[in-house]
């Protein structure tokens, strides 16, 4: 639903799109999709061994080209619960998750 809304509207070639490899087929087809149609750049941001991803990955691979970020809080792939959280230095503001958040509660 965002690659079709907001991707559309506002990702253009040369821009990047970033997700992780823990992604469901329903957060990675749409921005496959969106990726090829528009000429961005589909990133993946590096799992750790145990499953999870590292703050300091995600700051590597996120970029000024970045236009979004779709990462799983609770991947149901790989079961991982990915810490959400802001970093200083961190390009990415929050993480948010519109079916965990409900669930769950966060410390940001």
């Amino acid at each position: 639903m965002v690659a079709s809304s907001y991707g559309r509207a506002n990702v253009k070639e040369g821009d990047e799109i970033v997700i992780t490899y823990m992604e469901h087929h329903s957060n990675l087809i749409p921005w496959q999709q969106l990726a090829k149609q528009t000429g961005a750049t589909l990133k993946y941001i590096p799992l750790q061994e145990d499953g999870t991803i590292d703050l300091r990955d995600v700051e590597e691979t996120v970029t000024e080209a970045a236009k979004i970020v779709a990462i799983a809080h609770v991947s149901n792939v790989l079961g991982t619960i990915n810490r959400c959280g802001r970093s200083p230095a961190s390009p990415m503001s929050a993480a948010r998750s519109s079916s965990s958040m409900r669930r769950k509660a966060l410390r940001i």
